[in-house]
């Protein structure tokens, strides 16, 4: 798992994800223990800003669009 800027051991085997729509295996993901959670827990709350409120979220979605408009002619569709 990938936390903090860092490569963190996530302690057990992964676990498999399963389309929910065909039952198909989709992949297999990291099962973390309560260390590795308390890690992320702790860096995602260090990092604020978006985490405060949904107003910061939307702001970001919307500089998100607006790049993404300017490059119109550059995506395939």
């Amino acid at each position: 798992m990938y936390i903090n800027g860092d490569w963190a051991d996530a302690g057990k085997a992964g676990f498999d994800v399963i389309n929910p729509a065909d039952g198909s295996f989709l992949d297999q993901v990291p099962d973390g223990d309560r260390e590795v959670a308390r890690r992320a827990i702790a860096a995602a709350s260090a990092f604020g800003g978006m985490n405060d409120s949904g107003l910061g979220r939307e702001d970001s979605r919307e500089g998100i669009m607006e790049y993404l408009e300017t490059k119109l002619g550059d995506i395939a569709i």
